[in-house]
């Protein structure tokens, strides 16, 4: 069934599967283990749970949430609700709902097999949460995940990935509400508008967290009014997200940590991003090494 909803997802709004665009030009992504967790830029999918292979009607991604795992989508957005007393992933404004859901206990236990299975993996969760905090770290514990959870003291050291690797603790949980159990997303970033409904007029303006907050989060993705295949064929491209990023690295002096995008998985995204990621290495060390030599 899910792959007849694909087939003909794909021939409405453009057989968005089959378009890839390699990057520009290869270069070797080095050892990252030294890089701080809020230096790296990060590839974020939005309303991950929200995909089209588990049948999800009307879409904002093409794969599921393990999928994207796969793929190099190592930052999730996740809009938690509550459901008949239980945490689930739904897509809503608190009245009306797409019909489909993941139980949030189940999606936590997707991401605890990919921690166990990739021992350097660093996976950030970036949660709507519309359900008490006590619940959901519950879940996080029926789903053993707790000794995963990058605690607020530890997080404030601006620990490398390979420190984080070390400790053990490899799963960073921000929730846009104030809780003793995640990190508080509002204190640690900013983000740019996420209301756009235009692909040549993104919105640059900053909207929710302070100015000078460590990390950055760019929304690039268009919503009018459905989530876009379509839009998101020329904003995922390496060209587009280079340009934004740059745009934006002008105006506010800050680098951005998290492009967050629909439709992701099909046009080498994570390759742009780790192209972006070596770059920012490669200038670090030259001007390491030209504060050495002066």
């Amino acid at each position: 069934m899910a792959n007849i909803l694909r087939l003909i997802y794909l021939t409405i709004f453009g057989n968005y599967g089959l378009l890839c665009f390699s990057a520009a030009k290869e270069i070797a992504v080095k050892d990252e283990s030294a890089i701080p967790y809020h230096q790296k830029l990060w590839l974020c999918s939005h309303n991950a749970m929200s995909n089209l292979e588990d049948a999800w009607l009307f879409p904002n991604q093409l794969y599921t949430i393990a999928n994207q795992l796969k793929r190099g989508v190592h930052a999730q957005m996740w809009d938690v609700w509550d459901l008949d007393g239980k945490a689930c992933l739904r897509h809503g404004n608190g009245t009306i709902f797409i019909p489909q859901y993941t139980n949030f206990e189940d999606a936590l236990k997707t991401v605890k097999s990919y921690l166990d299975a990739n021992r350097q993996a660093i996976i950030t969760l970036i949660l709507e949460s519309h359900v008490k905090d006590e619940v959901l770290w519950d879940n996080v514990v029926k789903a053993e995940l707790e000794n995963y959870v990058m605690n607020e003291e530890n997080f404030s050291k601006m620990l490398t990935l390979g420190e984080m690797s070390e400790l053990g603790q490899r799963l960073i949980i921000f929730s846009d509400r104030e809780t003793k159990y995640f990190l508080y997303l509002w204190d640690h970033a900013v983000e740019t508008d996420w209301a756009n409904d235009d692909v040549t007029k993104m919105k640059d303006q900053l909207r929710r967290g302070k100015k000078e907050n460590p990390l950055f989060i760019v929304n690039h993705f268009v919503t009018n009014p459905l989530p876009s295949p379509e839009c998101s064929k020329l904003l995922n491209k390496e060209s587009q997200i280079l340009q934004r990023l740059e745009q934006l690295e002008k105006m506010y002096n800050k680098q951005a940590n998290f492009i967050v995008l629909d439709f992701v998985g099909d046009q080498n995204e994570s390759q742009t991003v780790e192209k972006i990621n070596a770059l920012r290495l490669q200038k670090d060390e030259q001007e390491s090494d030209s504060d050495g030599d002066s």
